[in-house]
């Protein structure tokens, strides 16, 4: 069952580094439109300019970010795929809220109407009865 946990979250994972990479950019644009390029010298007396090396660095996490968010959009038809074929409405809509809008176990208790400890044996019986192709 934790195999399957662990499948569920990763689209969540996957959001995360994709945000954490779109941050980074956005740190590293700020830090190049304020800063003059700036050279010092390397042991081969040859000159390394640092703008061009943010820049790098942000042509390298927008490709990261590409690829990983088609990862995800892959990631999440498969979780959606797997979420829809388990027989029991309460538990579809407890997985679909859990793990693939985010939501917060006292939210979707809130939403559906239910006690937190009756989200949790739904989600229990949904990891039971939950089908997944792990790559």
């Amino acid at each position: 069952m934790n195999e399957v946990k662990r499948w569920l979250k990763s689209a969540w994972v996957l959001k995360k580094q994709i945000e954490a990479n779109m941050d980074e950019i956005t740190a590293l644009r700020t830090l190049a439109c304020r800063v003059t390029p700036m050279y010092k010298e390397s042991l081969g007396g040859s000159k390394e300019n640092r703008t061009e090396n943010t820049v790098a660095r942000i042509v390298d996490l927008e490709s990261d970010i590409r690829r990983d968010t088609e990862k995800l959009v892959r990631r999440v038809e498969e979780i959606r795929t797997a979420i829809e074929r388990i027989d029991d409405e309460r538990c579809r809509v407890v997985l679909t809220k859990r793990y693939l809008t985010y939501m917060k176990w006292e939210n979707i208790a809130s939403e559906m109407h239910y006690s937190v400890k009756q989200i949790f044996r739904f989600h229990e019986k949904a990891l039971r009865r939950i089908k997944i192709t792990v790559k």
